[in-house]
């Protein structure tokens, strides 16, 4: 009975997966999914047999993959192929053969990047974090091992409190920021979150316990304030949704060790978001539209208004964000956005990457994920670059850059230890504008760039950088 039971949750949750894979569209695409997973659970592909704890793993990262992070076919292929390659038991030739070439090359990636987190654990360390997540030539590399990461950090109440411990520190100096970078709201916020409650159990109960108190009062003021809202857009013909959170443990005591008060003393602990039905070029001006009647009635705090959908974040995330002045004198954060920008704020550059290819009709798995190699020209100089448009930023330039002399030395260069390492990127800009000389970069980055050429060294950037969006489909 046991059994039967257990291959019903399975089945189910691989139905589950393949529903949730938007872009499994042929028999054929079924076919290699199903094919990968038969592979990943056959013996010749272990030298451990594999337990029904390792399927549930499996098919719940796999669901993360494509559900809360939004990747497609090949993505969960590499996934279930991934334990395989880097035990040694199938080789990246018979992955080709079978599956395709994108197919090894990301599987390549994530072997590296399992080689480099297992031998180079320096949990503390900025540049081991910028070299470890730039080491790849695919960002779905990273996607999938965050994935990963945020299934362990789900169920690390089986953990020992010192291994806890860890994977909170880990979490804070790693997984953090690359989920931020990427613009994973709902990913970062839960791993702040789960971070605190491991990394400081006592704190993260207390505030969980007071926020479980005023959960009541905090729901009845909400509705208080989005009432003449809902009214107004109502009657105006405004299709919407709306949406309220409370904001997370993590950042509630942010806020309390900034201003250096008790939780009681934190008012604006809750956020209303406006999500607005409206496409194409009318998306601005409708959110404008309801901002003005959110400011009508709510005196805003014009110092708290963040446009975001004027000049978007590097990370896609578009969105106005202002702080307003609500019944009985409490500060009240509203975001208003539209869909497709609710999306994006969501999962970040998968979804941004959905809605690129939707414009120009193709696969966001490949389109978006894919290098696109164009066709190699006459390497240039530093020199030859000075005083053009750059499309990249100096600090992603500086995390490639580290990443491909790891590569070359094998080992973190000795100028990382400099203590003026935080400057590069910054003298990096200015070299690249001609405004200073190469001199005042360390030498060993001047040397790369020249070896390589900068202008090759700029196309690397845009193709391998995971949190720099494309200016179009094409430039990915």
């Amino acid at each position: 009975m046991a059994e039967t039971t257990t291959y019903i949750t399975v089945q189910q949750k691989y139905r589950s997966l393949l529903k949730s894979c938007k872009n499994l569209i042929s028999t054929e695409d079924i076919r290699l999914v199903r094919k990968a997973f038969d592979t990943a659970m056959s013996s010749e592909a272990n030298s451990q047999a594999v337990t029904e704890k390792d399927i549930h793993r499996l098919l719940d990262i796999g669901l993360i993959i494509t559900s809360e992070i939004g990747l497609g076919r090949t993505s969960i292929i590499c996934l279930m192929l991934h334990r395989a390659i880097e035990s040694g038991t199938l080789r990246l030739e018979q992955i080709k053969t079978v599956f395709g070439e994108k197919v090894a090359q990301i599987l390549a990636g994530l072997r590296d990047i399992s080689h480099i987190y297992t031998t180079h654990r320096v949990v503390d360390s900025e540049n081991f974090r910028k070299l470890l997540l730039s080491f790849a030539e695919d960002v779905r590399v990273q996607l999938i091992f965050l994935a990963e990461k945020l299934y362990d950090l789900r169920h690390a109440e089986t953990l020992l409190p010192e291994r806890q411990r860890e994977l909170a520190r880990e979490t804070s100096y790693i997984y953090i920021p690359f989920a931020h970078r990427l613009g994973l709201y709902n990913i970062k916020s839960e791993m702040e979150d789960l971070a605190l409650r491991y990394g400081e159990p006592e704190v993260y109960k207390e505030i969980s316990l007071k926020l479980e108190g005023t959960r009541e009062a905090r729901e009845k003021y909400i509705n208080e304030f989005i009432a003449p809202i809902v009214e107004e857009f109502n009657n105006r013909g405004i299709k919407f949704k709306v949406k309220w959170r409370t904001k997370t443990i993590a950042s509630i005591l942010n806020k309390m060790r900034k201003k250096q008060v008790e939780f009681e003393e934190i008012y604006d602990i809750f956020a209303v978001r406006f999500i607005l039905d409206s496409r194409g070029p009318e998306e601005k001006a409708d959110c404008w539209r309801a901002y003005s009647i959110v400011a009508d009635r709510y005196t805003p705090n014009p110092q708290r208004l963040r446009d975001w959908i004027s000049v978007p974040k590097s990370n896609g995330y578009e969105s106005l964000q202002t702080t307003v002045l609500g019944p009985n004198n409490r500060w009240v954060e509203v975001q208003i956005r539209t869909e497709r920008m609710d999306e994006i704020a969501e999962k970040g550059f998968a979804a941004h990457c959905t809605y690129k290819a939707t414009t120009s009709h193709s696969s966001p798995d490949n389109r978006c994920f894919g290098l696109v190699v164009s066709p190699k020209s006459k390497a240039q100089t530093l020199a030859d670059l000075k005083g053009k448009d750059i499309a990249v930023s100096s600090a992603t330039i500086i995390d490639f850059l580290l990443a491909q002399l790891l590569q070359q030395e094998g080992a973190a260069p000795d100028f990382l230890n400099r203590q003026d390492i935080r400057q590069i990127p910054v003298r990096l800009q200015m070299l690249l504008s001609g405004q200073i000389e190469s001199a005042l970069l360390p030498e060993p980055l001047v040397s790369l760039v020249e070896a390589k050429g900068a202008r090759t060294i700029l196309n690397d950037c845009k193709l391998n950088t995971p949190y720099l969006l494309p200016s179009t489909p094409h430039s990915v």
